[in-house]
């Protein structure tokens, strides 16, 4: 599956949910979760997002999604989308990021709010892209899509990062789109 047209898609996705009036963590979480899940069912794979969200009384869920393309013969293709949201402070955020991390999707997603970190959403995206630069795992080619909402109550920026591994003995790089 093609990662550039993943992430065209889901920039388009959360570009429009950025214009929705989602004021909690809980409704952003779940417009989240919904819109990964309505894209990677378009690109015509499963999709398996956190029960948590499907069912609130399971307080164990994450808030994940995994998408799953299989062949003709039902077997196992591609995971082309391991996605994570979370929103809290940077300590949270690394927690979770580890998930995506450690799958071999296409595009791995990470959804953050800044955290009240005090250089905001890019200073976290540059931790995230400095945690991916010292796993022993991550491989040439490897794509995560960062969406970090700044704000307050009132009012939200969304932005974007791509960070792309180019060799697996380097740093990878980081641009905000």
């Amino acid at each position: 599956m093609n990662p550039e047209r993943i992430i065209d898609t889901a920039l388009k996705e959360f570009k429009n949910l950025g214009q929705t009036d989602v004021r909690s963590e809980i409704q952003w979480t779940s417009a989240t979760l919904n819109s990964l899940y309505r894209i990677g069912r378009r690109f015509g794979c499963s999709v398996w997002v956190s029960s948590r969200f499907a069912n609130e009384q399971d307080i164990d869920g994450g808030e994940c999604v995994i998408w799953i393309k299989y062949d003709k013969s039902g077997f196992l293709e591609s995971g082309p989308v391991v996605a994570e949201c979370e929103w809290s402070n940077p300590g949270d955020v690394k927690d979770d990021y580890e998930k995506p991390l450690l799958a071999r999707a296409t595009v791995r997603v990470v959804v953050f709010d800044e955290g009240y970190c005090k250089n905001g959403a890019e200073a976290i995206a540059n931790k995230i892209c400095d945690w991916v630069g010292a796993y022993e795992g991550s491989q040439k080619g490897d794509k995560f899509l960062l969406v970090g909402y700044e704000g307050d109550d009132e009012s939200w920026c969304f932005r974007y990062f791509i960070i792309l591994v180019n060799e697996s003995d380097q740093q990878p790089t980081i641009t905000e789109l």
